[in-house]
């Protein structure tokens, strides 16, 4: 099995030279022929890396391979449930477009030179990241799965450009290239641009390469809502540094896996805190890992959807999805809300009576501070803010994804049928901001009036199908004047429909004084008790 490898190491060495730093070739790729003879890899991974040899012609690509040959041989991705997986390397993907084997070593290398030893889990997660395509049939058509290399192929290309661009820019920011840089795992935007965790001597920071205002003005809030609430339910707040571009770094949230037992009521209470304060606040994505549990209690670490209307206004709480704190909590999941106490995660049903502690307390103090509480909110609402909103659930594009990629006859109905889906969602979350006197056909009248672009939408959502990432659509709000829907930050759609401020300032007041109602506080124990 092994002469294959063998020979083509032999021919390689005809054309770049048998001796690397003083030592034979082959001993030089003893990792990779360990890896290639291993019995577990099948014959599309053994093709690929043959494939690959074979088109090495220069010594600087091996130059290249030998540096990064132990990183390529630890990504894999696998398909499927546990105990019938299928596993997927990057030699596989040689094995299908074997043309693309230089390029996807230059790619690796570029990516290398930026991330050293990171490179392989971020090459894993680039490579489970495309898995929608990877739904392909054995029997699928050559072009289909040469698709699916190209598709990967770009993601690459576009984290290596991102990063130089980003580090490039936070050089320019810092004055200097004392940090490293790391890209996390979020959701893919504008090509392929995606939060980094940034690390200076001065500690460690999240850049968010977006509009960061939304968020900013949300920790304003807080550490206002800091200044009523007593002591004991203070919220912890770290510092976000908005930039020129309206991107910015955000201080990193520490999270403690552990927490000593008599912290726990502390905690719920501030959660329940910060519950009630996300219910004004308008924040729509107030779950999981949006929340992390740091010694001093919860920290939302994403608020870019937050000062939503159609949050605020609803006598209830179903559009926070804190649902999902709720449930992780009480199914034992270590995740970035919850912690462990005594070695398990506390169930929230147990801390029910501290978080509605927490809620209640929260909601008299903006009561007896109404006046206050109203002055803040509309001076932020009186400053442009860009806010995320989702008018159709992120899950769905993905699949979506896959039917792109499965059929490419289909592509343009399927864009068409995409780009309605989020015109009538914008409609309904539009007339909820009181941005729109009627939901009914107010897309259509402004096609019509000149005011809704669809073709921008349509443009937008092929690219992003293309590249495998998530349309981000924002708000650019305006307390007085026209608002602007914005995709992957190019405006659509100019609302130009007027509201009054004393109208938005009639509907916090309502909603400050409904949360402090018996009733809301009988559906938040509900909430709490799991009922």
């Amino acid at each position: 099995m092994c002469r294959e490898f063998t020979k083509s190491v032999q021919n390689l060495a005809l054309r770049v030279g048998n001796s690397c730093h003083g030592r034979k070739l082959q001993d030089c790729m003893a990792p990779l022929e360990e890896y290639y003879c291993r019995a577990e890899n099948g014959k599309e991974t053994r093709t690929g890396i043959l494939w690959l040899l074979e088109r090495i012609q220069y010594p600087e690509q091996m130059e290249g391979l030998l540096r990064v040959q132990e990183q390529m041989i630890s990504v894999y991705a696998a398909r499927g449930m546990p105990g019938n997986q299928e596993i997927y390397t990057l030699f596989d993907l040689v094995a299908m477009k074997p043309q693309s084997a230089d390029f996807l070593l230059y790619l690796v290398y570029s990516l290398y030179e930026c991330y050293q030893e990171k490179t392989a889990g971020l090459l894993m997660h680039l490579l489970n990241t495309a898995l929608p395509a990877w739904g392909l049939p054995e029997d699928s058509l050559p072009e289909q799965k040469c698709g699916v290399v190209d598709l990967l192929l770009r993601k690459i290309q576009n984290l290596v450009g991102n990063s130089n661009h980003i580090f490039s820019y936070l050089c320019r920011v810092f004055g200097d290239r004392e940090f490293t840089m790391l890209p996390t795992d979020g959701d893919e935007h504008m090509g392929g641009f995606r939060p980094y965790f940034v690390t200076r001597r001065d500690g460690r920071w999240v850049y968010k390469p977006r509009d960061m205002r939304a968020d900013f003005f949300t920790l304003e809030m807080i550490r206002f809502a800091n200044t009523i609430f007593p002591p004991e339910l203070a919220l912890p707040t770290g510092e976000i540094i908005l930039l020129d571009d309206h991107t910015g770094l955000m201080q990193f949230a520490e999270h403690v896996q552990d927490m000593a037992k008599d912290q726990v009521p502390d905690y719920f209470r501030k959660l329940g805190g910060l519950f009630c304060l996300a219910k004004l606040l308008g924040i729509s994505d107030l779950h999981e890992e949006n929340i992390m549990a740091t010694a001093e209690g919860p920290v939302i670490i994403d608020a870019e959807c937050a000062f939503l209307l159609s949050v605020v206004e609803p006598r209830n709480f179903s559009d926070l999805l804190f649902g999902h704190v709720i449930h992780v909590f009480n199914d034992g999941i270590l995740c970035n809300a919850t912690f462990e106490a005594g070695g398990q995660v506390p169930a929230f049903y147990s801390q029910s009576e501290y978080f509605c502690q927490g809620y209640q307390t929260a909601a008299r103090c903006l009561m007896d501070n109404m006046e206050a509480v109203l002055n803040k909110y509309m001076k932020i609402l009186g400053s442009a803010c860009s806010i995320r909103i989702v008018p159709v659930p992120t899950a769905d594009f993905y699949g979506d994804i896959c039917s792109y990629y499965m059929d490419s006859s289909g592509r343009e109905q399927e864009i068409l049928s995409r780009r309605n889906l989020i015109l009538s969602g914008l409609e309904q979350i539009l007339y909820q901001m009181h941005l729109l006197f009627s939901p009914k056909q107010a897309a259509a009248r402004a096609i019509e009036q000149g005011e809704l672009k669809p073709d921008i939408l349509e443009r937008c959502l092929a690219n992003d199908f293309y590249y495998s990432q998530i349309p981000l659509l924002r708000l650019r709000y305006c307390l007085s004047g026209p608002c602007q829907v914005t995709v992957d930050g190019i405006s659509f759609w100019e609302v130009t429909e007027s509201r009054q401020p004393q109208q938005i300032r009639s509907i916090l007041e309502s909603a400050i004084c409904w949360m402090a109602e018996p009733n809301a506080y009988e559906m938040v124990r509900q909430k709490a008790e799991g009922r």
